[in-house]
C-alpha cells in the first residue's frame, strides 16, 4: 500500500474517531441510539502545492491551441525544470490540503465546529 494510501486511511480513521466522539447537534435527526453516533466520511481528496506546474501546462495547451510554436520551448524549459530538480516534485507530491465528504449533514457540520 502506498504512503498516500496510508495517510488517507489514517486521516480517515482519526477523523471519524473525533468527529464521533462531539456532541450530537440534531442534523440528522435526534439520535435514538446507544452510545455516540458514528461519523462516517464518505471521500477524501488531497490538494497538492501543483498550481505553477498546472498553470504551466495550460499555458502550453494555449500555445499549441494557438500554433505559437515559437514560444513553446520556454514553457517547455520550464516544464523541464521540474524534472531536473528532485526537490520540486516532492512539494509537487505533498499534500497541502484535505477535502472530505460526509455521509451524512451531521458529519459535515460537526466537522465545521471540530476547529471551534
Amino acid at each position: 500500500m502506498s504512503e498516500m494510501a496510508q495517510f488517507k486511511i489514517f486521516i480517515q480513521h482519526k477523523m471519524e474517531e473525533r468527529l464521533s466522539k462531539m456532541t450530537d447537534l440534531g442534523y440528522d435527526g435526534p439520535w435514538t441510539g446507544e452510545g455516540e453516533k458514528c461519523i462516517h466520511i464518505a471521500q477524501i481528496t488531497f490538494a497538492f502545492h501543483n498550481q505553477d506546474i498546472i498553470n504551466l501546462l495550460k499555458a502550453r495547451g494555449n500555445l499549441i491551441k494557438t500554433e505559437k510554436w515559437d514560444k513553446l520551448d520556454v514553457i517547455n524549459d520550464k516544464l523541464d525544470d521540474y524534472l531536473k530538480h528532485p526537490e520540486l516534485l516532492d512539494e509537487l507530491q505533498t499534500p497541502c490540503g484535505i477535502f472530505l465528504t460526509f455521509e451524512s449533514e451531521e458529519g459535515y457540520n460537526r466537522a465545521c465546529k471540530f476547529t471551534e
